[in-house]
């Protein structure tokens, strides 16, 4: 059951935390002077949360491991989770400083002419080598899903940018929103140095331009439909492509999931569109 006020939250915290993690929550709270509902902010996820940078940049002597479980834990405590999540399927998937990425030519070179049987009009460009040498890192460590996962970290990012209205002007596929993306987001803050860093950059506006477009922020419609059905449509799709990947290693790979919805209806944007646009007909006609 969720908390009701800041201090069932907190009393729920003390009984969960261990007392080792009990005394840097506490101290933490008391510095920031949180109310429950920048709690809630704080603890939608684990990648940008203000309270694990914390943990995690300033030496409290904690490893990925407790500052996970401390996370979860403060989830359950103010009744987000009904149980512990100690890690994000992105987490749990990818952890950037573990991977190796010393790779050679001919890795690359292997991988080049994996992607291009592939995606022939996937051309050799300065801008898409950035994607091979990632992808080529990506074989080489057993991830072969590490662009479209890193890609769609970076989107959940921009959406929770415009939630919190922190995005400014939120394009459709702003590559300098890549670049903010790796230097705001706690879970990119991690141990890989400049020249990883570049690469992931490069390599995540490579996939956004070549592969996958990226959601539309600001929709000309909007949609009064089950957003479960929705979801179960989403995830039986991706266990279908999951399985594919995983028998065929066949990535990078688009996969075009066409859910028509029943009852859609303009959106502001629309609205404001229709308004200030021509209404000469005359092109319909050639």
């Amino acid at each position: 059951m969720a908390a009701q006020d800041i201090n069932e939250f907190l009393e729920n915290a003390r009984s969960r935390l261990k007392p080792d993690f009990r005394s840097k929550f506490f101290a933490f709270h008391e510095d920031n002077g949180y109310d429950l509902e920048a709690w809630q902010a704080d603890l939608e996820t684990f990648e940008d949360s203000l309270f694990v940078d914390e943990l995690t940049t300033n030496n409290h002597g904690l490893g990925d491991q407790q500052i996970r479980q401390i996370f979860g834990d403060l989830r359950v405590a103010i009744g987000i989770d009904k149980q512990p999540i100690v890690e994000t399927y992105q987490q749990q998937v990818l952890s950037l400083h573990e991977l190796d990425f010393n790779i050679t030519k001919t890795e690359i070179a292997d991988v080049r002419k994996l992607l291009e049987s592939q995606i022939p009009d996937f051309k050799e460009e300065d801008e898409a080598s950035a994607f091979w040498k990632l992808q080529g890192v990506a074989q080489k460590n057993n991830k072969p899903n590490l662009v479209p996962m890193l890609n769609d970290i970076y989107q959940c990012w921009r959406i929770r940018q415009l939630k919190s209205k922190a995005a400014g002007n939120n394009n459709n596929n702003n590559n300098n929103g890549v670049l903010r993306w790796l230097h705001s987001s706690t879970y990119m803050k991690q141990k890989i140095n400049d020249e990883q860093r570049n690469m992931i950059q490069h390599a995540v506006e490579s996939y956004n331009t070549r592969v996958y477009q990226g959601p539309v922020l600001n929709p000309m419609h909007k949609v009064n439909d089950s957003l479960k059905d929705f979801i179960k449509i989403i995830c039986n799709a991706s266990e279908t492509i999951n399985r594919f990947v995983e028998e065929q290693h066949a990535l990078p790979l688009q996969v075009d999931v066409w859910i028509i919805p029943k009852n859609p209806h303009k959106s502001a944007v629309e609205e404001k569109a229709v308004e200030f646009g021509d209404d000469d007909d005359d092109d319909d006609d050639d």
